[in-house]
């Protein structure tokens, strides 16, 4: 009978499991804490918490989840850098069913999740998203304001890939604010 072996790897990951990729090692070197590597905790989460088989079974070679524009900034500066070709996605809710909508084969996944927030101006005529923002998260804050908009049914849906048509938006998205 094969011993198995629970919980995460011992020891931090090694960035030469990350298919040698160099594009991976770069963001592992300037974003620390920020980039998930194969058989890391991060990396599983990131998989696991798609809404469809199909994006889970996707493996890119790292998994970026920058938590602000700057982390944003870096990491597009280094996937776009002379001589890269390194292929990258983006994942806002990851809510979306087919295959490669939110997430790249052999390639690089940026994982927006954690830049959530969603800001109501002062005179509440405009509301600002986070590109990793869930349809929920706006609603809750809208709710408690009195303010509503129109969007998706179901609230772990994720604002970006709604209202881009997640890779294959067929008809413009109008998002208003009203009061009630």
């Amino acid at each position: 009978m094969a011993e198995v072996q629970h919980g995460p790897p011992a020891g931090p990951p090694n960035i030469t499991d990350s298919s040698n990729n160099p594009t991976c090692m770069a963001l592992f070197k300037a974003l620390p804490g920020k980039v998930s590597l194969p058989a890391s905790n991060g990396y599983s989460a990131s998989l696991k918490s798609y809404f469809s088989l199909q994006e889970a079974e996707i493996t890119p070679y790292c998994v970026v989840s920058p938590k602000d524009e700057q982390d944003v900034s870096t990491a597009i500066k280094i996937l776009a850098a002379p001589g890269s070709t390194t292929k990258f996605a983006i994942r806002g809710g990851g809510h979306t069913v087919w295959k490669g909508s939110a997430n790249i084969e052999d390639g690089v996944t940026i994982d927006m999740r954690a830049i959530n927030a969603v800001e109501v101006s002062e005179d509440k005529t405009v509301t600002s998203v986070g590109a990793g923002a869930l349809w929920r998260d706006v609603y809750s804050v809208l709710d408690a304001m009195g303010l509503a908009t129109s969007g998706g049914r179901a609230a772990q849906v994720g604002v970006g890939g709604l209202t881009t048509g997640g890779k294959a938006n067929s008809f413009p998205v109008l998002i208003c604010t009203m009061t009630y």
